[in-house]
């Protein structure tokens, strides 16, 4: 587990360093997101949240001004094409557009990202979707970084 959190958090810290240098509107608060009907929020989760959102905040420095996460649980026969398309369609009405380099494929996670703003308010948001084999949950993990 911690071999994922490293290559999170440093995968991260490049995606939205990325994202940020190249985003346009007014910013969105993390409530005005959207989120599937069946994802639940989860509290075993926090101590990796908290580690994660405190290792974005020194690595970004004053590019990024407010960064929040989220992690929720997902119901056990959810798949990552629902939830992904899911956000693809919610997203296409809020000015978002879809980042290839602030996406992710491989057998531990599957992330995409979206971008948003203007020079004076960018935004990036990172949806995350991993199941995880030691609580035998499907997590589901919302990020918003905002300029």
């Amino acid at each position: 587990m911690s071999t994922l959190k490293t290559m999170l958090k440093g995968l991260l810290v490049l995606s939205l360093f990325v994202a940020l240098t190249a985003c346009g509107g007014t910013p969105v608060t993390f409530d005005q997101l959207p989120l599937p009907s069946d994802a639940k929020e989860a509290t075993t989760t926090d101590a990796v949240v908290t580690s994660m959102q405190d290792s974005m905040k020194q690595s970004m420095g004053d590019k990024v001004s407010k960064f929040e996460v989220k992690t929720y649980t997902m119901p056990k026969d959810s798949q990552w094409p629902t939830v992904q398309g899911f956000y693809t369609h919610q997203l296409k009405m809020g000015d978002w557009k879809a980042e290839d380099q602030l996406s992710l494929d491989s057998e531990l996670i599957k992330m995409q990202g979206w971008t948003r703003g203007s020079l004076a308010s960018e935004q990036a948001l990172i949806v995350g979707y991993y199941p995880n084999p030691l609580d035998n949950e499907i997590y589901l993990m919302v990020m918003l970084a905002s300029e």
